[in-house]
């Protein structure tokens, strides 16, 4: 095979300048019938979403190849124009060689800690290196890097390689489409950690299904897409609201044993609000009352992403009055922000307080060992 004819079939993915939302679109693949029966042993996609979408397809058939040694598998062109997409894509030949890096391989091999004996690569750490290459780059705000091997000395059992890696354009996060806005946009967004007019992370928006499970009046109907228009990526989301508020309560009557015109009041009432002003805030009130002289009240607060940051402002206040016998106070202020998936990390403050009301359950007895306490403490949590 001719120099010139190992150039041509070296081109691992194309570089994508200029990128839009394409909607669902048909892909047609332009390749000879002998490549074409090899291709379909590998799960090659016919249909994408998005640019982005067909780009991280054609990425992965690229990367099966080459996984079997198909070392110059590529992409020659792609047509966004039409519909279906023409996609000309060659396969090359099988390389069974030993592999070598120059230097400025080798320099990219050590950045992205790959392992090499001096400048030689197993075929294995090639197809590592360019996968954590893409990987970087979609995660700093270039989705559509794109890179190529070009041979420096080839011969029949050893070749070895320079890599050619090109950027494409720089994409920011540009704003969330949601098609059903029972949630500020806003507030969801700082949630998600997608910042307005900043770089494009692609695994900001793999981790968007696992970061909404956390959210119980949200449900995710289908995946992410995104569109892509003037260097941004606008993320549309296609939600549903789901029915968890709650309130409810009883209320009694009954005539005072000591005063028969005063009315005592029993009952109990329970409210639950999740995703306050659509923007996520939590309120919980628990009040019980079972006799005249007792009762018991739990409330808790939730306000997440406090000012746009990462950070939630979470708090609760109980009380429990046992008839005239004591009185117990319990408050809890606490900060907490999210990290990797479903964890979060935070710290908070608390108290706890008893009274004793009465001593009449205590005559011609010795009083209990603790009359009243006050408790003060402080710590950490971790949830996952």
């Amino acid at each position: 095979m001719s120099r010139s004819v190992i150039y041509k079939l070296i081109i691992c993915c194309l570089t994508i300048w200029s990128a839009h939302s394409q909607g669902l679109k048909r892909i047609f693949y332009s390749t000879s019938a002998a490549e074409w029966s090899l291709l379909s042993s590998y799960e090659v996609s016919t249909y994408a979403t998005d640019s982005l979408a067909l780009v991280l397809k054609l990425q992965d058939i690229c990367k099966a190849l080459r996984s079997d040694n198909y070392l110059f598998a590529a992409v020659d062109s792609i047509r966004f124009s039409t519909n279906p997409v023409f996609v000309q894509l060659r396969i090359g030949p099988k390389y069974k060689g030993q592999v070598y890096l120059d230097e400025v391989g080798l320099s990219t091999a050590r950045q992205l800690h790959i392992p090499t004996k001096k400048n030689k690569i197993s075929m294995t750490a090639l197809q590592k290196l360019g996968k954590r290459l893409l990987s970087f780059a979609e995660n700093h705000g270039y989705p559509f890097a794109s890179y190529k091997w070009i041979p420096t000395h080839w011969s029949n059992d050893s070749i070895t390689l320079s890599i050619d890696y090109q950027t494409g354009q720089r994409i920011v996060f540009d704003s969330l489409l949601l098609t059903n806005e029972f949630i500020n946009p806003s507030f969801l967004a700082a949630y998600l950690r997608i910042g307005y007019g900043k770089d494009f992370q692609q695994k900001k928006v793999d981790d968007i299904p696992n970061q909404l499970l956390a959210l119980k009046y949200v449900r995710l109907i289908q995946p992410p897409s995104i569109h892509f228009r003037k260097k941004k990526a606008q993320i549309k989301l296609d939600l549903a609201k789901r029915k968890v508020n709650t309130i409810d309560g009883i209320v009694g009557f009954f005539p005072s044993q000591q005063d028969g015109n005063r009315l005592l009041v029993t009952g109990r009432f329970n409210l639950g609000l999740s995703n306050l002003f659509k923007s996520g805030k939590e309120l919980r009130i628990n009040w019980e009352k079972n006799d005249p002289l007792s009762q018991q009240l739990n409330t808790y607060f939730a306000f997440p992403n406090i000012l746009r940051t990462p950070l939630d402002i979470n708090g609760q206040f109980d009380l429990l009055k046992q008839d005239t016998s004591f009185l117990n106070r319990h408050w809890n202020l606490g900060i907490r922000t999210h990290l990797a998936r479903l964890q979060q990390i935070g710290i908070f403050v608390e108290q706890h307080v008893s009274d004793l009301l009465s001593t009449a359950n205590f005559q011609g007895e010795s009083l209990p060992p603790i009359i009243d306490y006050a408790k003060f403490g402080y710590g950490v949590t971790y949830e996952y």
